[in-house]
């Protein structure tokens, strides 16, 4: 799509919203800039990728078990997911695409000497 953001209903839940996202079903950051791109809301977008990570983690684990933790609010939502999630999940199983090159924002706690070098 070439636009980033579009009013429409999410892919999800269904529900209508004035701004929506559109989500790369494989990331970019994976080889994905030309993938299959789906709008999604804010909030399904976020779950989206919360629960990726959390089936990825389990899977690096070799965890068997199913994620117990529930990430949408009810089963027709939770199917509606589970193609995109397949394919995220199988995504960030690959490493990252050779030659990519981006931005990666962290978040981490230093003392204040540490702070002060990396501002500058």
């Amino acid at each position: 799509m070439t636009e980033k953001y579009k009013s429409g209903h999410c892919t999800i839940c269904t529900e209508f919203f004035s701004v929506l996202h559109w989500h790369h079903t494989v990331p970019q950051s994976r080889g994905g800039k030309d993938s299959l791109q789906i709008p999604l809301c804010g909030n399904c977008h976020t779950v989206l990728h919360a629960n990726a990570v959390a089936v990825q983690a389990s899977l690096r684990r070799g965890s068997k078990k199913k994620t117990v933790r529930q990430f949408w609010p009810n089963a027709e939502q939770e199917e509606r997911a589970a193609p995109y999630l397949e394919i995220l999940v199988k995504a960030l199983m690959l490493p990252i695409a050779e030659g990519y090159t981006g931005q990666h924002p962290i978040q981490l706690t230093v003392d204040t000497e540490t702070y002060e070098l990396i501002k500058l």
